[in-house]
């Protein structure tokens, strides 16, 4: 198997596994915002929550970059893996930015909006690096 194809997959898992977290704290903070106002305690949870999960998620992706490195070597390797990562890091984006909608919530404040702003632009980050990490395997 060409090596490309590890850190694809590793892209793939990562990205998914980001925006699917990402999506369940939104879930669970516009549940907050239907209850009522959103305590500090409660986004600080969902901080935490959102860091563990994502750390759980990239251990097999972060194993998988790992082999892929150790198997590249200097051949040509197909444009198929890359695209695809491409593609998918381009879906979990449009998922990200289609949250947006809770900012327009009726009982939002201004520190949460803040605060949710600030986790999705780390989701974005996140979810951006193994990406990357595959567009420089391919250059390789």
């Amino acid at each position: 198997m060409d090596p490309i194809w590890y850190f694809a997959i590793a892209s793939i898992i990562a990205v998914i596994g980001i925006v699917v977290v990402f999506g369940q704290l939104s879930n669970k903070l516009e549940d907050q915002l239907n209850q009522g106002e959103v305590s500090s305690d409660f986004t600080q949870s969902l901080t935490t929550q959102l860091l563990i999960r994502v750390t759980i998620i990239e251990i097999v992706p972060i194993l998988l970059i790992v082999f892929g490195f150790i198997q590249l070597t200097g051949t040509e390797s197909s444009v198929i893996p890359l695209v695809l990562t491409l593609v998918v890091f381009a879906i979990g984006l449009i998922r990200l930015f289609s949250k947006r909608d809770l900012l327009k919530h009726s009982n939002i404040d201004q520190r949460t909006k803040v605060f949710y702003q600030s986790t999705q632009k780390t989701a974005m980050m996140l979810a951006a690096s193994f990406p990357v990490i595959t567009l420089i395997a391919f250059i390789m």
